[in-house]
C-alpha cells in the first residue's frame, strides 16, 4: 500500500511539473494570490446578504427556494421590500416541496394563487415576524406574532411552528434570521 501511495505521489508531482511551462507562475505561497483573492471577493457569506438575496441565491443555485421566490415576486412589492429591508426580521421559509404540497392541498396552481395578490401577500406575511429570533429564542415562547397580525403556535416538544417542522434553523442574514420549514403556514382566518 505504501508503495502505491509513493508511486501515486510521484506521478502527481511529475504531472504537476510537466504542466508548468517556463511562462507559468512560479510555485510558492504567493503563486495563486490573485486567483484566491478574486474567489474570496466573489464568495459572500450569508450574513453579508439580506434575506431576499439569500432566497434569490438559493433559488438559482440549488433551486430550494424557487417557488418561494416566484411567490415573493408575484406578491405585493412590499414583501420584497421587507425581505430586502433593514430588519431585523425572522423568516420561516418553506421549501419547494412545502409549496407543492400546499398548492395540492388547496387544489390550486401557483399561477392561480399568484393571480390573487392580496391572498398571496397575506400568506407570505404570515411567514415573517419582527426581530431576529434564533431557534432557542423561538421555543421559549408559545406563540409568535407574524407581520400579517396573526399568531402562529410554537411547540418546543416537537420543534414545530403551526405544525410545520424545521428543516434548517438559524441561517444568518444581514437583516435577520431564516428558518427553513417543511410546510407553508396558512393564516388561521384565511377563508379557504
Amino acid at each position: 500500500m505504501k508503495k502505491i501511495l509513493t508511486a501515486s505521489s510521484f506521478a502527481i508531482l511529475a504531472l504537476t511539473v510537466s504542466a508548468c511551462s517556463e511562462d507559468s507562475t512560479p510555485l510558492g505561497p504567493d503563486a495563486n494570490r490573485d486567483i484566491i483573492a478574486s474567489e474570496e471577493d466573489r464568495a459572500l457569506s450569508t450574513s453579508d446578504l439580506t434575506v431576499a438575496e439569500i432566497v434569490v441565491q438559493e433559488a438559482t443555485e440549488e433551486g430550494e427556494f424557487q417557488l418561494l421566490l416566484e411567490a415573493v415576486l408575484a406578491a405585493d412589492p412590499a414583501i420584497l421590500s421587507t425581505l430586502n429591508g433593514d430588519g431585523p426580521i425572522t423568516v420561516f421559509a418553506p421549501t419547494n416541496k412545502a409549496f407543492r404540497d400546499a398548492l395540492d392541498g388547496l387544489g390550486i396552481t401557483l399561477e392561480q394563487l399568484a393571480s390573487n395578490q392580496p391572498l398571496l401577500t397575506e400568506i407570505l406575511l404570515f411567514h415573517v415576524t419582527e426581530g431576529s429570533l434564533r431557534s432557542f429564542d423561538l421555543f421559549e415562547q408559545e406563540l409568535v406574532r407574524m407581520l400579517n397580525g396573526d399568531v402562529a403556535p410554537l411547540m418546543a416538544s416537537s420543534s414545530t411552528i403551526q405544525g410545520a417542522s424545521f428543516v434548517a434553523t438559524d441561517i444568518d442574514a444581514r437583516n435577520g434570521i431564516i428558518h427553513v420549514i417543511d410546510s407553508v403556514l396558512l393564516p388561521p382566518d384565511l377563508g379557504l
